[in-house]
């Protein structure tokens, strides 16, 4: 399982790997500057850099959160959060970086900032069930909203808060050829699930990180490579999707159907601050680590540090600290 727990470090390598934010050209060579001299700089001109996943055939996958709207475009009260369809995929693939989708769903305040959208990318095994909402094959990608769900309709924006399929002929399309709303579509909406009987009083949500967690069959392990050629048939696939507003890890099966396996706790230091988990990895010993960005306040001494949970794969999904005391 070395390819999920991997997932860990491109935190840390996001920074080095991708420049942003920026209009991302569709395709050209690379050239962008070096930040320091152990820093290798492989993308730049993103808008709003998120989430990365390295495809079957080696190449790169960058989400983009896009910049929202314009201010003429659907606002909330007061024009802060301007809705448009500015999000986007781009590929680092033989050298050569280019936007293989455009048009998803993207929210945010003036010029970019704080930007909800394609927030993750994640490779789908090409084993899965072809008859299954998620498909067989190719990527995909958690689109946040940080809104109750409710709020969609009103601003003309339905797809927040979805998770989204990019097939392979989107991600593997020849540089003459740019996504553009036509060849990929929302397959679950995660911001409208709630938990039966007790739905949370909370309904503001924002899927954000994701991992997909193979359990090859066959020989029992996971070869570690993503090349297509794993030993085992990959028929236990799930998805695992981090909800930074309400505070979950929520389990996808193919069919998608969503259960919920942890909730993660708020500090209370005078108020109420939220975990706000924004990543997930599937570690060596199968268990799910979650790291979290602990919410307002967002910077002094009284922000309280930040942890990585591990959530056990099994049930009853026991959550404890692995790590802490981040800042």
């Amino acid at each position: 399982m070395t390819k999920h727990f991997g997932r860990m470090v491109m935190a840390a390598f996001a920074l080095a790997a991708v420049v942003g934010p920026g209009a991302a050209a569709k395709d050209k060579d690379l050239a962008c500057s070096v930040v320091a001299p152990n820093v290798t700089c492989v993308m730049t001109g993103l808008d709003n850099p998120r989430g990365l996943a390295f495809g079957p055939r080696g190449a790169l996958f960058v989400a983009e959160a896009g910049r929202g709207g314009a201010i003429d475009k659907p606002c909330s009260t007061g024009g802060f959060n301007c809705y448009g369809l500015s999000g986007a995929v781009s590929r680092l693939w033989q050298g050569r970086q280019r936007r293989v989708a455009s048009g998803l769903p993207s929210l945010s305040f003036t010029q970019g900032a704080s930007a909800r959208g394609p927030h993750d990318i994640a490779m789908w095994s090409r084993k899965a069930d072809p008859s299954s909402v998620l498909g067989a094959g190719g990527a995909l990608v958690t689109v946040g909203m940080e809104a109750d769900p409710v709020t969609r309709g009103p601003l003309g924006r339905p797809d927040l808060g979805k998770l989204f399929r990019v097939p392979d002929s989107t991600l593997y399309a020849p540089s003459s050829h740019l996504c553009e709303q036509d060849c990929y579509a929302p397959v679950v909406d995660v911001a409208a699930w709630q938990p039966v009987p007790n739905p949370d009083p909370n309904r503001e949500s924002d899927p954000y990180g994701l991992v997909v967690d193979s359990r090859a069959q066959g020989n029992g392990e996971d070869d570690g490579e993503e090349d297509g050629d794993d030993h085992g048939e990959h028929l236990d696939d799930t998805l695992l999707v981090a909800d930074a507003s309400r505070n979950w890890l929520l389990r996808i099966d193919p069919q998608g159907q969503i259960s919920r396996l942890a909730v993660f706790p708020s500090r209370f230091q005078k108020r109420s601050t939220d975990s706000v988990p924004t990543s997930v990895v599937v570690g060596p010993d199968g268990d799910y680590y979650v790291g979290e960005l602990v919410g307002i306040p967002f910077s002094g001494p009284k922000r309280p540090p930040s942890s990585i949970y591990r959530v056990a794969a099994a049930e009853p999904h026991d959550v404890t600290v692995f790590l802490t005391g981040f800042n």
